[in-house]
C-alpha cells in the first residue's frame, strides 16, 4: 500500500473556532457537572513493577485491557506552514474518494459506512494517540513471552482502533528483542520476539494505525549471567555505544519497509546520561539507522532523567546538535502533573494536596489548573521557535476523588499542545494495554466504575464527534458445543425430534467445530435449538450478557449458517430482568423473547448472516437488562429429516468480510520427489476486502498442521519422510480471523531418499561405530561431529561405504553425528538426522595373550613355503620357529600375527625369538593398532629366549590389531617365533606443542578474529585433537586474552597449556595528505587521503572546518565546481584509538 504525502482528515472537523468552542464547552462541563459513573466492566489490579523492582519513577503503572471507553478519533488539523528557512507545505488535498460497502441483511441493504483512506505519514499535523504497553512489563529478563510480557494483541489493537486511536507508541525491551549469552550480545535479533512484534505491527497496519517503536530501557540494559541480572548504562565498557547503534540498525533493517512505522523512539527517558554524551550516543544510532533506512522519522528524548518537558531547555535543547542526513528528526518530552512529575500521584488526594511544595504558588485551584501548561510550555514553545516536530510521548491524568479538577489540568495541558503547537507537536497518552489498573495513571474507567475514563472526560472534545460505545467482540459460540463452562451450553427442543451435536467436517474455519442441528418435525410441532449463557461472564455479570454495555447502534448478531434443502430458521433473543440475571423459568412471558429475523431458505454452503441490534436497543431492551439466551427455531414442520449448521456466533461490529483466496504449490512446480527430500511450499493468498489483508497462512499435510508464515510470500519447507502420497493444503486468515482454504495438492515421495537415513551410532571405548542407509546419487559420505546438539558440525572423516568408526574420542563425553552424501560433482546432499553417542572406557580383566608361530592366527607371506620351520636354536617358545632362510637382502617376506583380543583397551606388545650371531640386527616390526601403525626394529642376535617389549598401544576388540615381522633390508636371518599381548593402563598425557604468544591488529571496535593451531601427540593414542578456549577464529576483544589449549587421549589423560592473543588498536596515521588544487568553474575536482590505523579508520571531510554531510569516503569528488566551492578542504580520520585531521588543502576556483 502506498501512503500519500499529505492527507486531509476524512472526518469533518469544522473551523478552528468551532473546535475551540467544543473544547471550552467540554471543559466547563468537566468543571461544573457531576461526573456520572461509567457502567463499565470490573478490572483487575495490576502494576508494572514486581517486588524488588527498581525504585519509583523508573517504571510507571500500566493500564488494564480496555473495557469499553467512549470512542476516540484522531485529532488532525491541516495547517499551511510558512516561515523563512522552512519548506512550504502544499495546500490540503481532498481525501481520496470514500468507498461505501453494503451487506445483505435479510432482504434489505444497510450502508456500513466508509472505508477510510490510508494512514497519515509522520510529517502530517498533530496526531493524538496512545501508548499500548506490554512489551515493557515486569523486570524479569528476558522473561516469558505471552506470560511476563507481550506486544500489542488483537484485542488491545481492536479496542484502541475502535475508540479512535491511530498513533500508537509500542514499548519494547532491549533485553528481549536482542538477547545475550553470559554478557555477550547476540549478533541478530531474537526471532520469537521479532516475529511477535512484526505480527502486532501487521495487525495495526491493517487497521490503518501508525506505530512508534520505543526502546523502553531508560538508557541502560540488563545482562544476565546465570541467575544474576545486572544493569549497565550505554557508554559503559559492558555496553559500548556501538551496541546501541547496532540494535537500532538491526531494528531499522527489519521495519524500514513497513508503511505504518511513524518513527523510531531511540531511548525512553535516558537516565543518568549527561546530555553531551547523549548527543554522541544518539548520533551513532542515527548514523546506523540511516545506513539502511532513509525514510523513517527518528525520535530523540531528552536526558539525563525522566525527560521532563518542564526542563526541556536544559535537557533537550542540546539535542539540536544531532544531525540527520535524512532531515527527519522528532524531539520528544514527557509531562506528568503530580508533585514530583513521576506519574505516580502519591502525595495527595486533591490537587491542592498533591501540588504543595512544587516550587510554584499553586495555592488556588485556578493557579493549579495551569500546572500542566506550565510544564509542557517550554517544550511546545521550543518546537515552534525552532520549527521542529515534537512528540509529547507520555502524559496522563490520575484516579482521584478530586478527578474533575485533575481533568481540567490535563484538558488545559492538551489544549496548549494543540492550540500552540502550530501542527508540529503530537501526543501519545500513557497508557493503554493488557494489564488491569487500580492506581495511576488513568486511561481507562476505574475498576469499580466510580470514575470515568480520560476519553470520556477530556479527549472527545478534540474530535469531530463521539463514536459508539465499543465492546470487544463477544463470541457466544465457536469451536465446541460448550465454548467453555463459563460461556454457554447448547440445548435442543423437543428432544424427541431434535438433536444437537458437534460437527468438525464442514466448519467455515480451520479446525473448528460447528453446531449441527438434526431434526424431523411432524406437522404442527415447532422445534430447534439454542444457547444459554451461564456462570460469571467477562463483564462480571452472572447468567447473561449486558447488551446495553456490549452492543449499541451499529452492532450485530453475527453467525455462519447453512442447511439441507428446504431448511428454514427464525432467530429470537431471550432476555431476563430479574436482579440475578438468571432466567427463572418465565421466558414465555410477555416481552421475554424478541424476534429478530427469519432465514429462509438456507443454502447448502455457509453464509455469513448479520442481524442489526439497533431495532431492539433503547426500546425493547432497557436499563442493564441482560440477554441470557438466543434460540434458533428450525423448520418446516413437515416430517422431512433435515440438518442445519451454525458457527462463529458473535455480537460485535458489522462486517462484510469475505474469505481470502489461497492456492498452494511447490517452489519448482513438481509434485513428485525422492523420499526424504525437503520440499518448499509457496502459498499465494489475497483478500478482496478493502482495507483488509492477509494476517498469516497455515500449512497442513494430511490435515496435520506443519507450519505458519505471517509474511508474504508465504512459504514453508517440509520433508517427505516416507514413500507414498501426502495431501498438502494452505489456509489463509485475514486480519479479522476469517479463513480461506486452498484446494488440496497431492505430493508423491518415491525412491531412495536424497539424504542418508537410518543413521545409528554404537558406543565403544574412545570410539563410535556409525552405520546408515545410503543416499540417492551419493558416491561417498562425509561424517560430521559436534559436542553440541544441532551443531555446528566438524567433518571428521569420509567413507565410500555406509559405515565408519570414529576413534580417538574422549570417554564419558556425548558426541552428536550427522552424515551427508557427496555426489560425483562434489556437492553435498543434505545432512541426515542427528544421532548421539557417549563412549565409555571398558574395564578389561587381566589378559596375557601369547600367539605362537604355529597358532592359526599367524600367516606366512607371500606363501607358507617361503618360511622355513626350524628347531635348531635354544630359547624357542613352543616347539619351533620360522626363519626367512637369510633372504633379507631381497625382502618381500613377512609373518602376520592377528590375535582375537577379547576387549578394546591398552595392551603392551612383546616379542620373543631364539638369538644367534647369524640373525638380523635390524629386523623390522610393524604394530597396527587402533590409532594407526607404529614401526620399530629388533636385534635378534641378542636377548634370546626372553620377552622384549615393543611398546604400549590402544587396540580395538577382535582381530583388527596385528603385529607384522618383515625381512625387508635385514642384515641376517629373520626369525618369527612368538608375540605376546598383555593389557595395561595408559597414564601418560599427550605432549602439546603450542603457538607463541601472538599480536593481531584490531579490525573493529569489537576487536579482531585470531587464527592459530597446536598439535598434541600421545605415546599410545598417537595424534590427539586439540581444543581451544576461546575458540580459534573467534572474535577477541581489545587487549590481551589468554587462550587455553586442551588435548585428551583415549585413556582420558589430559594435557593443557596456554598462550596469549593481544588485539592491538593503533590510532590513525596520515600517509598521504590531500593536495591543494586549482580549477576553473565547471571543472570536476577530486581530493584524496590515505591513512592507516587499526581498526581501519573512518573519514569525514570538512569544508572550512564544517562537516560536509555524506562525505565519508577516502576521496571527495566535487563535480562542476563554482566559485562557492573555493575553500580549504580537510578530512578528519577516526578510529577507536583516536583521530587526526589533515592540515587542509586549498581549492582555488577561477572564472
Amino acid at each position: 500500500m502506498r501512503w500519500p504525502a499529505r492527507l486531509e482528515s476524512p472526518i469533518g472537523l469544522g473551523t478552528r473556532r468551532e473546535l475551540s468552542q467544543r473544547r471550552t464547552a467540554a471543559l466547563n462541563e468537566v468543571s461544573s457537572a457531576e461526573i456520572v459513573p461509567c457502567a463499565m466492566s470490573a478490572m483487575r489490579a495490576g502494576k508494572l513493577e514486581a517486588a524488588g523492582a527498581p525504585s519509583a519513577g523508573l517504571e510507571r503503572p500500566i493500564p488494564a485491557p480496555l473495557n469499553p471507553p467512549l470512542a476516540l478519533r484522531r485529532f488532525s488539523r491541516v495547517l499551511r506552514r510558512e516561515k523563512r528557512g522552512c519548506a512550504v507545505l502544499p495546500e490540503p488535498v481532498p481525501a481520496p474518494p470514500m468507498k461505501s460497502k453494503a451487506v445483505r441483511l435479510f432482504g434489505f441493504v444497510v450502508l456500513l459506512g466508509t472505508i477510510l483512506s490510508p494512514l497519515v505519514p509522520a510529517s502530517s499535523p498533530t496526531m493524538i494517540g496512545a501508548n499500548i504497553a506490554g512489551g515493557d512489563f515486569t523486570n524479569s529478563f528476558p522473561g516469558v513471552l505471552g506470560t511476563d510480557y507481550w506486544y500489542p494483541r488483537p484485542a488491545d489493537i481492536d479496542m484502541a482502533k475502535a475508540i479512535g486511536i491511530e498513533l500508537v507508541r509500542v514499548p519494547i525491551k532491549w533485553e528481549r528483542i536482542q538477547r545475550d549469552t553470559s554478557g555477550v550480545l547476540d549478533a541478530t535479533l531474537w526471532n520469537a520476539d521479532l516475529v511477535a512484534l512484526k505480527q502486532s505491527v501487521t495487525q495495526m497496519e491493517s487497521r490503518g494505525m501508525r506505530v512508534i517503536l520505543d526502546l523502553h530501557n531508560y538508557g541502560r540494559r540488563n545482562f544476565t549471567v546465570g541467575t544474576t541480572s545486572t544493569p549497565y548504562y550505554i557508554g559503559s565498557t559492558q555496553l559500548p555505544v556501538s551496541e546501541f547503534a547496532r540494535v537500532w540498525r538491526l531494528l531499522a533493517d527489519q521495519f524500514k519497509d513497513r508503511p505504518s512505522i511513524w518513527g523510531y523512539d531511540l531511548m525512553n527517558e535516558p537516565m543518568s546520561i549527561p546530555t553531551d554524551q547523549l548527543v554522541t550516543y544518539y548520533q551513532a544510532a542515527v548514523n546506523a539507522i540511516r545506513e539502511v533506512d532513509m525514510k523513517t522519522a527518528i525520535i530523540l528524548e531528552g536526558g539525563p532523567g525522566s525527560n521532563h518537558a518542564s526542563a526541556w531547555l536544559t535537557t533537550g535543547a542540546p539535542l539540536l546538535g544531532v544531525t540527520d542526513p535524512a532531515n527527519n528528526l522528532i524531539y520528544s518530552a514527557h509531562c506528568y502533573t503530580d508533585r514530583d512529575q513521576s506519574g505516580s500521584w502519591t502525595h495527595g488526594v486533591t490537587v491542592a494536596g498533591e501540588l504543595v511544595g512544587t516550587g510554584k504558588p499553586y495555592g488556588t485551584l485556578e493557579a493549579a489548573y495551569n500546572v500542566g501548561v506550565d510544564r509542557v510550555k517550554p517544550f511546545v514553545d521550543w518546537c515552534v521557535a525552532n520549527q521542529v516536530r515534537g512528540l509529547l510521548g507520555e502524559y496522563a491524568s490520575p484516579y482521584k476523588t478530586d478527578q474533575a479538577n485533575w481533568d481540567i489540568i490535563t484538558q488545559r495541558l492538551l489544549a496548549y499542545v494543540v492550540d500552540n503547537g502550530n501542527g508540529l507537536v503530537s501526543a501519545t497518552q500513557w497508557a493503554h494495554g493488557g494489564i488491569a489498573l487500580t492506581s495511576e495513571p488513568r486511561m481507562l474507567p476505574r475498576a469499580d466504575n466510580s470514575m470515568p475514563s480520560l476519553q470520556q472526560t477530556i479527549l472527545p472534545s478534540y474530535f469531530s464527534g463521539i463514536g459508539t460505545n465499543f465492546w470487544q467482540t463477544f463470541t457466544w459460540y465457536s469451536d465446541a458445543i460448550a465454548t467453555t463452562a463459563d460461556y454457554s451450553f447448547a440445548y435442543a427442543f423437543p428432544s424427541a425430534n431434535v438433536t444437537i451435536a458437534a460437527d468438525d467436517t464442514s466448519s467455515p474455519q480451520s479446525g473448528a467445530k460447528a453446531i449441527k442441528v438434526t431434526y424431523t418435525l411432524p406437522a404442527g410441532v415447532p422445534g430447534g435449538g439454542g444457547l444459554h449463557t451461564r456462570g460469571p461472564l467477562a463483564d462480571g455479570a452472572v447468567g447473561g450478557v449486558d447488551i446495553r454495555r456490549s452492543a449499541l447502534a451499529g452492532h450485530v448478531l453475527s453467525f455462519y449458517a447453512k442447511g439441507t434443502s428446504g431448511a428454514v430458521v427464525s432467530v429470537t433473543l431471550g432476555k431476563t430482568s430479574n436482579a440475578s440475571g438468571i432466567d427463572s423459568g418465565s421466558d414465555t412471558g410477555t416481552g421475554n423473547w424478541i424476534n429478530l429475523a427469519s432465514l429462509s431458505p438456507l443454502t447448502s454452503s455457509y453464509q455469513l448472516y448479520q442481524i442489526p441490534l439497533s431495532s431492539i436497543l433503547n426500546a425493547q431492551v432497557t436499563g442493564n437488562e441482560r440477554v441470557q439466551r438466543f434460540r434458533f427455531t428450525v423448520g418446516p414442520s413437515d416430517g422431512v429429516s433435515r440438518e442445519v449448521f451454525f458457527d462463529r456466533i458473535t455480537i460485535g461490529l458489522a462486517t462484510t468480510n469475505t474469505s481470502p483466496a489461497v492456492t498452494v504449490q511447490t517452489a519448482t512446480g513438481a509434485t513428485s520427489f525422492p523420499t526424504g527430500q525437503s520440499v518448499s511450499l509457496i502459498a499465494n493468498a489475497t483478500d478482496s476486502d478493502a482495507g483488509d489483508g492477509i494476517d498469516y497462512v497455515e500449512f497442513y499435510a494430511d490435515d496435520a498442521k506443519i507450519g505458519l508464515d505471517d509474511t508474504a510470500p508465504y512459504t514453508w519447507t517440509t520433508t517427505l519422510a516416507t514413500p507414498g502420497t501426502v495431501q498438502i493444503k494452505a489456509i489463509a486468515f485475514d486480519s479479522h480471523g476469517v479463513a480461506g482454504q486452498s484446494a488440496p495438492l497431492t505430493l508423491t515421495a518415491t525412491g531412495m531418499a536424497p539424504v542418508p537415513t537410518g543413521l545409528t551410532a554404537t558406543a565403544g571405548n574412545a570410539q563410535a561405530e556409525l552405520s546408515w542407509t545410503g543416499a540417492l546419487a551419493a558416491v561417498s559420505y562425509r561424517i560430521k561431529r559436534s559436542t553440541t546438539s544441532g551443531g555446528p558440525y566438524l567433518t571428521v572423516g569420509t567413507s565410500t561405504s555406509t559405515s565408519f568408526v570414529d576413534t580417538g574420542l574422549t570417554n564419558d563425553t556425548t558426541f552428536y553425528y550427522v552424515v551427508c552424501g557427496v555426489r560425483s560433482d562434489g556437492n553435498e546432499t543434505g545432512n541426515s538426522s542427528q544421532v548421539s553417542v557417549r563412549p565409555r572406557a571398558v574395564t578389561v580383566p587381566p589378559v596375557t595373550l601369547i600367539v605362537d608361530n604355529t597358532n592359526t592366527a599367524v600367516t606366512r607371506l607371500p606363501t607358507t613355503a617361503d618360511w622355513v620351520t626350524s628347531t635348531s636354536s635354544t630359547g624357542i617358545y613352543g616347539s619351533n620357529y620360522y626363519h626367512d632362510n637369510n633372504t633379507g637382502a631381497t625382502g618381500g617376506k613377512s609373518v602376520v600375527y592377528a590375535p582375537n583380543l577379547p576387549a578394546a583397551g591398552i595392551y603392551t606388545v612383546s616379542m620373543r625369538w631364539p638369538a644367534q650371531s647369524n640373525r638380523a640386527s635390524n629386523t623390522p616390526v610393524d604394530i597396527h593398532h587402533a590409532s594407526g601403525t607404529a614401526t620399530t626394529t629388533v636385534n635378534e642376535r641378542i636377548n634370546g629366549g626372553t620377552w622384549m617389549t615393543l611398546g604400549t598401544f590402544s587396540f580395538n576388540a577382535g582381530t583388527a590389531g596385528t603385529v607384522v615381522i618383515r625381512n625387508d633390508g635385514a642384515d641376517g636371518y629373520v626369525v618369527a617365533d612368538a608375540v605376546q599381548f598383555a593389557n595395561a593402563s595408559d597414564t601418560a598425557a599427550p605432549v602439546l606443542t603450542l603457538p607463541v604468544n601472538m599480536s593481531v591488529p584490531a579490525t573493529s571496535a569489537d576487536g579482531a578474529q585470531a587464527a592459530f593451531t597446536a598439535t598434541a601427540v600421545d605415546a599410545v593414542s598417537g595424534s590427539v585433537p586439540v581444543s581451544f578456549s576461546p575458540a580459534c577464529n573467534s572474535l577477541f576483544p581489545l587487549g590481551t586474552t589468554t587462550v587455553t589449549a586442551t588435548a585428551t587421549d583415549q585413556a582420558g589423560n589430559v594435557a593443557t597449556g596456554t598462550f596469549t592473543v593481544t588485539v592491538v588498536a593503533s590510532p590513525p596515521t596520515i600517509i598521504t595528505e590531500p593536495a591543494p588544487q586549482t580549477a576553473t568553474v565547471g571543472d570536476s575536482v577530486t581530493f584524496t587521503v590515505a591513512a592507516s590505523g587499526a581498526p581501519a579508520p573512518t573519514y569525514q571531510w570538512l569544508k572550512n572546518g564544517a562537516t560536509i554531510s555524506g562525505a565519508t569516503a577516502s576521496t571527495l569528488a566535487l563535480n562542476s565546481v563554482t566559485t562557492s566551492d573555493a575553500a580549504k578542504y580537510a578530512v578528519r580520520v577516526t578510529n577507536l584509538a583516536g583521530e587526526v585531521t589533515t592540515a587542509g588543502a586549498a581549492l582555488l576556483v577561477n572564472n
